[in-house]
């Protein structure tokens, strides 16, 4: 059945209330929005999260608004955000969605709002695993390919703002290309998820205390949320501004590479990599962290008149020449010795660099003068969290269906209930936290998942020597391929020096034979390698099996006890009871009338 609400010109309407969304919440919150005189508003960055409508290029088709923004519709005025020209906006707060993906130009206008003191809630994340088309932090930014042309002209990176200008301001150290994982899941019908899947629970402690800040109301009521590949936050400690930790891991952490996670197939592409390479560390990782203060920043430059005059700046740069990359070509013998010398092909003069631009010794640089005035106190008011997942749409349509016996869905996550308490948080509503948090509360197995830590332990210290010893053994292989290869190189130089100079035939058929050796040991290498990685990854296979079996036999045996013992109490109360009243039955009768008197 469907709602709707009326106040005056105002009209809230709910046509269905999803199974997995508490009725009690929906009807207090469209209650209170339509009796609210005037709608707060919140700002929505425009950045490569893609949260409102837009048209697929690729596929021509409409893609509608994200489900976190249909959700704020309900309760704010939500209004898009281009950060391409200045943000002179008036508004409550702004919701930037991974804001590393911007362009230099907007982040420039993005660092400005940022240092007003205006609430801003980001969230930044090194790994997008929900979200695939979003670079992470660390990651290049590729331009937008065309379906007529894109087989001809591969897209080329487009530049990324320097988000490490807002790490500086906000005094933490963002994990650009770490991910955090750890070795808890409180879940055993999802073993199957990796440790970077970080659970966040009630039962889960740092130093005694709970994990989630308890004296905010944003988080304090959460019981179950879950964290995909996230990153991590950690404070410099600034002047000037306060650090407030709102959610945090144990201490049964490490982190992984950014590189590590992504493997290429034969295909050349990328997937996600199972088992990468763990280090453990046991610290306690802050996800989700609150910053405000003032700090004191340089004031902005005037820049004053080049002290170079651009008609001399680029004197003596000439326009690229293609006859003048094939300089020196002729000398045959020369490009021979440099192959051999090397083992690899040797580029030509006059290459364009990494930016395509072709340097010329010598020239001056064109310098720029500033003339400083002074500093200037900055506001900050930040809510920074350091994961994207949750605000996807998978999460709000774990929400919607709820748990399901009958198809054996039990997904019971916060992460939405999170990212809107923490939203309406920085737009200062905290009114429908405490009743959007409310929900029946399931207690876990503690005693079993004791018994079962000590088998885990064991299985990732197993893992952790199988990944060793491939290491080293890697190592080995190539090094023995790299001596061979130094062995012959050594042995063409030798004859180099001996005959003082190379015929053209000896010069090709010496460049022949290297590439033939190169490429007959890089096969052998792979070869070893590839049985190497299957040999790892079927012993980590049976690792996990066995720790599967342990756990599962733990749970039968205390499947048994729930069994056999509920029984026995029951049995020994009815022994006694009726010991008790064959005793009583004896008393006052006559000895002659007692069965089996003496």
């Amino acid at each position: 059945m469907g709602v709707v609400f009326r106040c005056g010109m105002e009209k809230v309407t709910l046509p269905f209330v999803a199974r997995g969304i508490p009725a009690e919440y929906e009807l207090v919150r469209s209650l209170m929005t339509v009796t609210s005189q005037k709608r707060k508003v919140l700002g929505v960055l425009e950045t490569d999260a893609g949260l409102f409508q837009t048209v697929d290029p690729t596929r021509g088709t409409l893609t509608g608004d994200a489900a976190i923004i249909t959700e704020l519709k309900k309760s704010y005025d939500v209004r898009k955000i281009d950060p391409a020209n200045p943000i002179t906006e008036s508004m409550d707060a702004l919701l930037a969605v991974q804001p590393s993906t911007l362009s230099p130009e907007a982040w420039v206008h993005f660092m400005d709002y940022v240092k007003t003191g205006n609430s801003v809630i980001i969230f930044e994340d090194p790994f997008p695993v929900f979200a695939p088309s979003i670079p992470g932090t660390s990651a290049t930014k590729n331009a937008p390919t065309n379906p007529m042309f894109g087989m001809m002209m591969p897209p080329q990176p487009l530049p990324k703002a320097n988000d490490r200008e807002l790490w500086d301001l906000l005094g933490v150290n963002f994990a650009r290309d770490r991910i955090v994982f750890q070795n808890y899941n409180p879940e055993v019908r999802y073993r199957q998820f990796p440790k970077e899947f970080v659970w966040i629970d009630t039962a889960l402690r740092y130093e005694n205390h709970s994990v989630l800040n308890q004296d905010d109301i944003a988080v304090s009521g959460l019981q179950k949320t879950l964290f995909p590949h996230p990153g991590y936050i950690a404070s410099l400690a600034k002047s000037g501004l306060t650090f407030t930790p709102l959610i945090r891991t144990g201490v049964e952490t490490g982190c992984v590479p950014y590189s590590e996670l992504l493997k290429t197939n034969e295909f050349g592409e990328k997937r996600l990599q199972p088992n990468p390479r763990r280090t453990l560390t046991n610290e306690s990782y802050v996800l989700a962290a609150k910053i405000e203060g003032t700090v004191t920043l340089p004031a902005p430059t005037k820049p004053a008149p080049s002290a170079v005059d651009p008609s001399v700046a680029n004197a003596g740069v000439t326009p690229h020449d293609e006859s003048a990359e094939h300089a020196g070509s002729t000398d045959t013998t020369r490009a021979a010795m440099d192959v051999i010398q090397s083992g690899t092909s040797t580029g030509t003069a006059g290459e364009p660099g990494p930016q395509g631009v072709q340097g010329v010794a010598g020239t001056p640089a064109q310098t720029t003068d500033a003339v400083s005035s002074g500093t200037i106190e900055a506001k900050i008011n930040v809510l920074l969290i350091a994961d994207l997942d949750c605000t996807t749409n998978q999460f709000f349509m774990i929400r919607e269906q709820g748990t399901n016996d009958d198809y054996g869905i039990q997904f019971d996550f916060d992460n939405v209930t999170m990212t809107l308490n923490l939203i309406d948080q920085a737009m200062g509503e905290e009114r429908f936290c405490e009743i959007r948090s409310r929900r029946r509360a399931h207690r876990t197995l503690s005693k079993i998942d004791a018994l079962t830590k000590d088998a885990e332990t064991s299985a990732t210290k197993e893992i952790e020597a199988l990944r060793e010893e491939f290491s080293k053994t890697s190592t080995s292989i190539q090094a023995e391929a790299n001596k061979k290869l130094s062995e012959l190189q050594a042995k063409l130089q030798k004859q180099y020096e001996k005959d003082g100079q190379l015929s053209e035939t000896q010069m090709v058929a010496v460049v022949q034979e290297l590439a033939k050796i190169k490429e007959r040991q890089a096969r052998q290498n792979e070869q070893k390698i590839q049985e190497l990685t299957r040999e790892m990854e079927d012993n980590i296979k049976e690792i996990d099996t066995r720790l599967v079996r342990q756990e599962q036999k733990i749970q039968d045996r205390y499947k048994l006890w729930s069994i056999l013992l509920p029984p026995i109490p029951p049995l020994l109360v009815s022994l006694i009871v009726l010991g008790v009243r064959h005793s009583r039955e004896k008393e006052g009768a006559s000895r002659k009338r007692v069965r089996h008197a003496a």
